[in-house]
């Protein structure tokens, strides 16, 4: 069953998350997990997603149904597939933010003309 792109994104976003909270104990045995209610509440406080909780929440069931994620004794987290899935969606973004990061760093320099 074909994700949709809304369903991509909040994979995407996941992933992040997990990734991003996951950084500060690196260097240690744990890991964290949350819920869905949890991460949901996270996402909304970005304020990048102009949608509602319960949006969110179907998004993450499509993910669900797809085995792109699983959620067990109130623990989100990606399956293999999910990895797998978050990894090609990657290589395919980065190279995008990257170039985004690096023209508004840098002042491009452009000819004008003036339209009369």
């Amino acid at each position: 069953m074909p994700v949709s792109k809304k369903a991509e994104l909040m994979l995407y976003a996941l992933a992040k998350f997990l990734e991003e909270t996951n950084k500060r104990f690196r260097n240690s045995p744990l890991e964290i997990s949350t819920s869905k209610i949890e991460f949901i509440r996270n996402i909304k406080k970005l304020k990048i997603f102009k949608i509602k909780e319960r949006a969110i929440y179907k998004n993450l069931e499509e993910l669900e149904k797809n085995k792109l994620i699983l959620y067990s004794n109130r623990d989100l987290r990606l399956s293999r597939k999910g990895l797998n899935y978050y990894t090609k969606l990657r290589k395919n973004i980065e190279p995008l933010v990257k170039l985004t990061i690096e023209m508004e760093k840098t002042r491009l320099k452009v000819r004008t003309k003036l339209k009369l």
